[in-house]
């Protein structure tokens, strides 16, 4: 898989290729020119595969990879991501192990510092493939989460929870918002909020709760069996 962007040859930073400036924004250095009609007569006599790596960039040069920290990892596109990694290890390999160094490059990248270099962490990753499985096979894809904005499906799925417990659900009104949110990594949330519901007398009653939920990392988040949960209290 080749990577939709492309590098200033002199300063290796990225480029909009699609941006008319002449020059890189960064070094000031001539900008690469954008191919137009006469490359495809250039292709006849260059070969199909060799236009190709020009008009795309191609794939990362490893000095570029080296220039990569977890926070432009991070600001990638998916199939950009999938593509580094691809690269990384090798473009050969089976598709579920190019998966497992992408959950495990993503668990990293949501939780370490974001100046370190993208070739030093898919080091740890190669190095606790070979060394540790287990340990490897433990990582949680943390970027689709976010992706997915799961923190706000969570307190949903929370304040289902609280509802459902008690004993007039249809009169309770919950905050917009969770008083204090936590995300613990993994896929699991904690949230302190407030209720204001009646009691089996009908009279008013305003409860405070706790939640601490899990989701299992696949199937719908909409649905409480996809979903741990490690407390729930109503006081």
């Amino acid at each position: 898989m080749k990577l939709c962007f492309v590098y200033c040859k002199h300063c290796n930073q990225r480029l909009n290729r699609t941006a008319n400036a002449t020059q890189c924004p960064h070094c000031q250095q001539p900008k690469p020119l954008a191919l137009g009609a006469f490359s495809w007569i250039a292709a006849i006599v260059l070969g199909y595969e060799l236009l190709m790596q020009i008009f795309d960039g191609a794939s990362l040069s490893p000095q570029q990879i080296s220039q990569l920290t977890l926070k432009t990892y991070t600001e990638l596109k998916v199939d950009e991501r999938e593509a580094v990694v691809a690269q990384s290890i090798g473009e050969t390999a089976p598709a579920t192990r190019r998966d497992q160094h992408l959950v495990c490059m993503s668990d990293f990248a949501a939780n370490k510092g974001q100046d370190l270099k993208f070739s030093l962490v898919m080091g740890w990753c190669l190095d606790e493939a070979e060394r540790f499985p287990e340990k490897f096979s433990e990582h949680y894809d943390e970027l689709a989460d976010r992706a997915r904005k799961l923190d706000i499906d969570a307190l949903v799925m929370c304040k289902t929870l609280v509802k459902n417990s008690l004993q007039l659900p249809g009169s309770a009104e919950i905050p917009l918002s969770a008083e204090t949110a936590q995300h613990r990594g993994h896929g699991r949330y904690t949230f302190a909020s407030s209720v204001a519901a009646n009691n089996q007398f009908g009279q008013p009653q305003r409860l405070n709760w706790n939640c601490d939920i899990q989701f299992s990392g696949s199937g719908d988040v909409y649905a409480v069996e996809n979903w741990q949960i490690h407390h729930l209290e109503i006081l």
